[in-house]
């Protein structure tokens, strides 16, 4: 609401307002006008804010749960495919786990977040992927409250303190020892990896049309959406000719590496499979994971 008032002592109309925004906060203040009309322009101006702000909060407050991650889940398709599969797989979770007489995204509360968080901990998940589910969370409210003035009742949510990540390094002579007994099928894999420092994606994602022969490159875009290029040793490209060599009908949109029976692109899970496998034969700690190549990637 807004009202209007002469001062006599300083020969001015004041105009006072009141309002409750969206988010529950109370806007209120006064300001000084010499001329009447501009006084009343203003005061009407206030009012109308004041309405808009208190229809926009009704129709908060009857928006469906449904609708509103259903439209969420389009506003994350802005990652990449493999960040929204994981957000989604999170958000599936948190869904689950909320009380079934829930239907609106008010209906929400702080202690029904911390619930599903505790439950998570009882579990025996470490303080990372709970931290992970908090901010997938949180990115859900953030959105409502950022497009629908939803109040965000994630804010007062913290994230827990992580333990230091424990860092493996691949020394020289465990590289060239997987080398020598890994499948020859994807020794080219590795080789190429472990030249580049290029992450799983990113090396699952390589396409011919990526590769500059005259500079000696390959264009990418990585995490982030963000582009760079990595220049090749003569080790990277030894390993694409002979890709050419067997392949020599590829197109510009073809995949660079292949699956082993040649049908299709590599994914994620493949390399993680036959990398770790690699690793194993000769007792290599870490998994196998292909960013181990990143950090020798570093050291070379």
């Amino acid at each position: 609401m807004a009202s209007m008032k002469w001062h006599n002592d300083v020969k001015r109309w004041r105009v006072f307002w009141y309002m409750t925004l969206p988010d529950g906060t109370i806007n209120k203040g006064s300001k000084a006008f010499k001329k009447k009309d501009e006084a009343e322009q203003f005061k009407e101006k206030c009012e109308q804010e004041a309405e808009t702000f208190k229809t926009q909060t009704w129709m908060s407050s009857k928006l469906p749960l449904e609708e509103m991650v259903k439209e969420w889940r389009e506003y994350i398709k802005r990652h990449t495919e493999f960040t929204q599969f994981g957000y989604n797989i999170c958000m599936d979770k948190f869904l689950e786990a909320l009380p079934k007489n829930i239907a609106l995204i008010t209906d929400i509360k702080n202690a029904h977040i911390n619930s599903f968080l505790n439950s998570l901990r009882e579990k025996g998940d470490k303080n990372a992927t709970i931290n992970r589910y908090m901010t997938i969370i949180k990115s859900l409210f953030k959105f409502a409250n950022q497009y629908y003035q939803v109040p965000d009742v994630s804010l007062g949510i913290k994230k827990l303190k992580e333990d230091p990540y424990m860092v493996d390094f691949l020394r020289e002579d465990q590289y060239q020892e997987v080398l020598k007994t890994c499948d020859t099928r994807i020794k080219p894999w590795i080789m190429f990896l472990a030249n580049t420092g290029l992450r799983t994606s990113e090396f699952c994602n390589l396409k011919w049309c990526n590769y500059d022969r005259i500079a000696k490159c390959i264009t990418i875009v990585g995490k982030g959406r963000k582009k760079r290029t990595v220049p090749l040793n003569q080790t990277c490209l030894e390993v694409l000719n002979e890709i050419e060599k067997v392949n020599r009908r590829h197109a510009p949109d073809d995949y660079v590496f292949m699956s082993l029976r040649g049908r299709h692109g590599i994914t994620r899970n493949m390399v993680h499979s036959h990398v770790s496998k690699a690793f194993k034969k000769v007792g290599v700690n870490g998994g196998g994971c292909p960013c181990i190549f990143e950090r020798l990637f570093i050291l070379i």
